[in-house]
């Protein structure tokens, strides 16, 4: 895997990962024997540290990481868009949502903001509005769609050393989240 640096990004805050999600990253890059140009590049992410990474999107998108790595947002930077893509369970299925019908033109994003440790379900997205390339915000609040405390069967154990391998004489395995969906709210700023 060959990945793109925060160096090439317009978001030089961008990062793979959060502190809070332990094992996940998200990248733009490659596969092949050396790193294609970013506009050529795709958009993957890893649930285990970087040992096997899968295809999120066939085109180069910021993103960010909340809620513990529950929730990935992904957003073109490359072209003007009306729409988002997003995760609520770690990569496992991507949905899309189309911009509300007062958001008249596409945007074309910048920056994707939410709380820096990867533990809030809000962002924000800022960009430049295609037709009047005035800028825009656009809040997008994924906490309504948790509807209930999460229970033994919502968790799965993540082992960053492997199933069967010890670390100064202990299995050291951690209880990774997943979840579950309800509704999106947007919130035009």
């Amino acid at each position: 895997m060959n990945l793109h640096g925060y160096t090439e990004r317009f978001d030089k805050r961008d990062q793979y990962s959060a502190s809070a999600a332990i094992g996940i990253m998200v990248g733009v890059g490659s596969t092949s024997s050396q790193l294609v140009d970013y506009s050529s590049s795709q958009t993957y992410m890893t649930r285990n540290a970087g040992t096997s990474w899968k295809l999120l999107d066939p085109e180069p998108h910021l993103h960010e990481i909340g809620d513990h790595g529950s929730v990935i947002i992904l957003v073109n930077d490359k072209k003007p868009v009306k729409e988002i893509k997003y995760t609520l369970d770690q990569g496992r299925t991507m949905m899309t949502a189309s911009f509300p019908s007062d958001i008249k033109h596409s945007i074309r994003f910048r920056y994707i903001l939410t709380e820096p440790n990867g533990i809030s379900k809000r962002f924000a997205l800022f960009g430049r509005e295609e037709e009047s390339n005035q800028y825009v915000g656009i809040f997008v609040d994924f906490l309504p769609m948790w509807g209930r405390e999460c229970k033994d069967e919502d968790y799965e154990l993540f082992y960053p050393f492997g199933e069967n391998t010890c670390v100064f004489g202990r299995k050291v395995s951690i209880n990774l989240s997943f979840s579950f969906r309800f509704y999106l709210t947007f919130i035009i700023l």
